[in-house]
C-alpha cells in the first residue's frame, strides 16, 4: 500500500482528479497506456492498493491502470487533507482557441498535461453546453505519456448529452486518448 499526501486545489474541498493522476504517475511511474477512472469524490487522503487487496469496507473512489496492473484508489478517513494551494484555472486556458467542437491551447508551465487537458475540456464544454452547470473530470485514457507536450487539443467525441461527455485528447496534434466528464448541476 502507498499512502499519498495530497492538497486541495484552490478553494475546492475535495482532492482534484488531476492531482491524483499526476501524483500516481510520480509514485508508480508513467507506463503507457494508462487510465484513471474516478467513481467518487475524495475529501480525505488517498491510499493506493493493489486491486486484490481491496476490502469490501474500503471506500474505493477509483482505479488507475497500466500494463503492470490495476491499482485501487481508497479514501482514508483517518487522514484528513490539511493543506491547499493556489490554482488559477482561467490562466491555464489563457489564449485557448475553441471552434467546431474542438479546443486547443499552448501548455503553460508549471501546469501539467492533465491539468491543461481538464481545464481546456471544461472550457470546451462551457462553450458547447453552457446551460449544463459544472463539469467533473471522471476518466482519462492515454496511449502515451504526454508530459513533454507543447500543445494540448481536444475534440468532443461522444454526442453532447448533458450528463457525460467523452472528448478525444491530442498532444502536439496527435490523438493520444480520451477524457471523460460528468455534468453536475
Amino acid at each position: 500500500m502507498t499512502e499519498l499526501m495530497l492538497k486541495f486545489k484552490g478553494n475546492r474541498d475535495y482532492i482534484h482528479g488531476t492531482d491524483l493522476f499526476d501524483t500516481i504517475v510520480r509514485e508508480v511511474g508513467a507506463e503507457a497506456p494508462m487510465e484513471l477512472q474516478l467513481k467518487a469524490v475524495a475529501r480525505y487522503q488517498v491510499n493506493l492498493r493493489d486491486q486484490a487487496e481491496v476490502d469490501v469496507k474500503d471506500r474505493v473512489i477509483g482505479f488507475f491502470g497500466q500494463p503492470s496492473g490495476r491499482i485501487a484508489l481508497v479514501e482514508d478517513s483517518r487522514r484528513p487533507v490539511t493543506e491547499s494551494y493556489t490554482y488559477d484555472e482561467d490562466q491555464v486556458c489563457d489564449g485557448a482557441q475553441v471552434a467546431n467542437g474542438c479546443a486547443e491551447v499552448s501548455r503553460k508551465w508549471p501546469y501539467s498535461f492533465i491539468e491543461t487537458a481538464v481545464a481546456l475540456n471544461k472550457l470546451l464544454m462551457r462553450d458547447q453546453l453552457p446551460s449544463v452547470g459544472e463539469w467533473w473530470f471522471v476518466q482519462v485514457s492515454l496511449s502515451v505519456d504526454p508530459q513533454d507536450t507543447e500543445r494540448v487539443g481536444l475534440c468532443a467525441r461522444s454526442p453532447l448529452v448533458p450528463r457525460l461527455v467523452v472528448s478525444e485528447v491530442y498532444a502536439d496534434g496527435v490523438e493520444i486518448g480520451t477524457i471523460g466528464f460528468a455534468a453536475r448541476k
